[in-house]
């Protein structure tokens, strides 16, 4: 899993590439909780992903909940 920031001010996009998958879904979700407090906007582009299980969604699901 590789994620990078692209920062635009206001506005981040994270530009997750690889999988997320059991192991790497606690990190994916610590790393974007983190940086919801530097951006009044935050992206996720998932273009470069190869693999996501169930696990990686029900974290991507509970981001979406808390963030709303």
């Amino acid at each position: 899993m590789n994620i990078k920031l692209v920062s635009r001010g206001i506005e981040g996009e994270l530009l997750l590439e690889g999988r997320i998958d059991s192991v790497t879904a606690p990190e994916v979700e610590r790393i974007v909780m983190e940086m919801t407090g530097k951006f009044d906007r935050l992206i996720l582009n998932l273009s470069k992903l190869e693999y996501i299980s169930s696990a990686g969604l029900r974290t991507l699901l509970i981001m979406q909940k808390e963030l709303q």
